[in-house]
């Protein structure tokens, strides 16, 4: 009977043992199987850390391309403005007086620099009729034409050495009708 209970017993911790092999052979394959997926993650994060460094590569290299097109386009902004500057002043002193100085020219174009084109047209309205180039010059200095002659003296025009070339003067307004009265000249 002793014998029975012994063999028995033995059976059983046979039976418990091999379902124990079977039970840490199952972990042993899941275990197996996580560390797969956890070696295939390790080379995906891999993959994509060297995907990063390349994305970053790329950024760092647009964003040295777009800083040197940008210092181009500021170049050619400033070109552009100085170029507008030059052609405004050009322009207003193509349309001044033909006797006007340059001194002149320099006051009235850097005291009215920002009206642009309106403000010339008023400029322009407003000097209207009134004597230009050498005729004020000569009202200014007390001058008056001769009437006996009837004719006015040679056109001096001045020609300063910024200003750009010049269309000739206009010719010289009729002359005056005869008077009978005598002619009073000024000292």
């Amino acid at each position: 009977e002793k014998l029975s209970a012994l063999e028995r017993d033995l059976e059983r911790r046979r039976s418990e043992a091999k379902a124990r092999l079977e039970h840490v052979t199952e972990v042993d394959a899941e275990h197996a199987q996580m560390v797969g997926k956890l070696q295939a993650q390790v080379k995906q994060v891999a993959a994509l850390e060297a995907q990063n460094r390349a994305l970053a590569e790329s950024n760092k290299n647009m964003a040295d391309r777009l800083m040197a097109e940008d210092g181009q386009l500021q170049r050619l902004r400033d070109e552009l403005a100085t170029s507008e500057q030059r052609r405004r002043r050009w322009r207003r002193v193509a349309l001044r007086p033909s006797g006007t100085s340059a001194v002149e020219a320099a006051s009235t174009s850097s005291a009215g620099g920002g009206g642009g084109d309106a403000g010339e047209a008023r400029k322009e309205a407003a000097r209207g009729s009134a004597p230009r180039g050498a005729d004020a010059v000569r009202r200014r200095s007390g001058w008056r034409p001769s009437r006996l002659a009837g004719v006015y003296p040679e056109r001096l025009p001045t020609v300063s050495e910024d200003s750009p070339p010049k269309t000739p003067p206009p010719p010289p307004p009729p002359p005056p009708p005869p008077h009978n009265t005598p002619v009073q000249y000024r000292r």
